[in-house]
């Protein structure tokens, strides 16, 4: 576990007097983690590039991220990163970990 990420919740602010809502992403937990890079993929379309990475982030286990995983996000390396899926894992009886299976998409 050597990356720092953080991870970040998104939520709807409201302007008092106008009442318009707003999406905020906030920190919600900086931790340690261990990443797996899985694939990347490059297209083209429209003379647009862009780049697809898939990783894998294990991290300590977290409850809400397990529930909940589309009102959260990682910040990686100035990326910002999906969450598509939060699976736990449990290598020992008293150590619970989770892997968050990810996705960057460049130009989005």
């Amino acid at each position: 576990m050597k990356h720092r990420i953080a991870i970040e919740k998104r939520t709807v602010s409201i302007n008092e007097r106008t009442g318009e809502q707003t999406m905020v992403w906030n920190n919600y937990a900086t931790v340690w983690a261990k990443m797996v890079n899985r694939s990347g993929t490059e297209n083209d379309k429209d003379d647009i590039a862009t780049q697809t990475q898939k990783m894998d982030f294990v991290i300590r286990y977290i409850d809400d991220l397990v529930f909940d995983v589309s009102s959260y996000r990682v910040q990686y390396r100035n990326k910002m990163i999906d969450i598509i899926s939060a699976e736990e894992m449990t290598n020992e009886a008293w150590q619970t970990w989770m892997m968050l299976k990810c996705e960057f998409k460049s130009n989005q």
